[in-house]
Formats: C-alpha cells, sequence, structure tokens
C-alpha cells in the first residue's frame, strides 16, 4: 500500500477529515491493476436483495455474505493492491461487524471513505479512514486527481444537502457510491457501487476507462 500523508481529525464518531494519495505514474505497466474501486456492500442487509433486483441471485443472506466477502478477497489476497471501498460496508446487529472484518484477507490494504451507514462501530476496525480522498495520479505524465466521496457530485441524491458533497480541492474525475444500481454516471461522476457494475469491482484501468468513455474527465 503506498504511503499517504493524512491530515484531519480521525477520531470515530467525528469528522474523519481528508486522506491524500501519492502520485502515481497508471500508464506504467501493471499499475493500473493495482488499485481497485467499489461501494455499497451492505454486508448483512437482508431488504437489500429486495431493494436491488441484481441480489437476487443470491439464495440467502449467508449466500450473499460470503459471495461479497470472497470477491473482495479476489482482490485483497494480493498484498500489493490496495482497495478502496466508498462506504456502507456492514449494516445489521453491529456485534457481527468484527467478525466480517476478520474474513477480510489483509484488511490493513482497505481505505475506506464513510458512508451514511458506516458508525463508529464499523469505522473503528478500519486503520485507513476518511470522509474523502484525493488520488493523485500522472495519467500519460499529465497530473490528474481523483475525488472519492461516497455521495455523488451534482443534484442532491436525497433532496437534502446533508448528501451534496462539495469538494475541498480542485480535481479532475470523481467516484461515489451511495445510488446503487440506479446510475453508473450522471454525468458528473462514476458510481463504483457493487450494484452498478453487476458484482465487478473495478481495476484503475476499469475506472480511467469508463470517465474517458463517459466524458467525465473536467477540464
Amino acid at each position: 500500500m503506498q504511503d499517504r500523508s493524512h491530515s484531519g481529525d480521525y477520531a470515530t464518531g467525528g469528522k474523519l477529515g481528508v486522506m491524500n494519495g501519492t502520485l502515481i505514474p497508471y500508464s506504467e505497466k501493471g499499475l493500473e491493476a493495482t488499485l481497485y474501486f467499489t461501494s455499497d456492500l451492505h454486508l448483512n442487509h437482508k431488504n437489500i436483495m429486495t431493494y436491488c433486483p441484481g441480489r437476487e441471485r443470491f439464495q440467502d443472506l449467508d449466500h450473499m455474505n460470503t459471495s461479497i466477502v470472497n470477491l473482495l478477497n479476489e482482490v485483497l489476497i494480493d498484498p500489493s493492491n490496495t482497495l478502496f471501498i466508498l462506504g456502507d460496508v456492514f449494516m445489521g446487529p453491529k456485534d457481527q461487524f468484527a467478525g466480517f472484518y476478520a474474513r477480510l484477507l489483509n484488511p490493513q490494504n482497505i481505505v475506506l471513505i464513510a458512508g451514511n451507514h458506516d458508525g463508529p462501530k464499523a469505522l473503528e476496525l478500519f486503520s485507513n479512514k476518511c470522509d474523502e480522498f484525493y488520488l493523485h495520479i500522472l495519467r500519460d505524465g499529465k497530473p490528474e486527481i481523483i475525488w472519492m466521496n461516497h455521495f455523488p457530485v451534482g443534484a442532491s441524491v436525497d433532496k437534502r444537502d446533508l448528501f451534496r458533497p462539495k469538494a475541498s480541492e480542485d480535481y479532475s474525475i470523481a467516484l461515489c457510491g451511495h445510488v446503487h444500481d440506479k446510475w453508473q454516471d450522471n454525468g458528473e461522476c462514476l458510481n463504483v457501487g457493487l450494484d452498478a457494475w453487476d458484482f465487478k469491482v473495478l481495476s484503475l484501468g476499469d475506472v480511467l476507462e469508463q470517465a474517458t468513455k463517459r466524458n467525465l474527465w473536467r477540464d
């Protein structure tokens, strides 16, 4: 995992602050496959199998939980990989959160960008956590910044300013979660949620390809 400079207060239950990533030349061969992105796991959330049609594939709650953990571990098994989770990891009884966390391989290589369902009991498990993350990359020699927030840029999803993020720094493209399978992009940011991509965890290469295809780069 890359060394990162931290700023802000990371006290559990309070505002977590900002985490800034190291400048990474993604065009270096193979590097685009070492950074991964996903969101809205909703482990142990029974009702989501009704809300999100794509989760009807699971036989029951245990099947869904095991499938998601296994999917994450396909990335985490390689200790050189970093997985960004853009919020909403666990649901249900809080005393079960640690058990799910213990099933993850190399969890120290997860960066959690907190979502609206990530309370103190979930946050205390993760060593790398923040409200927003700025990943600095070189795209074909040009500096670019990927801004990650649980909530999407643009029109407020829930018609409340609480869920209308404002970037504290300039950025080139924005990644979000929160909206599940409602859309893959809204013209302003790319939704990396599991439900939006048929349960595929996106690589950095996937993100950059989709941002270009969907014209999401800011001039």
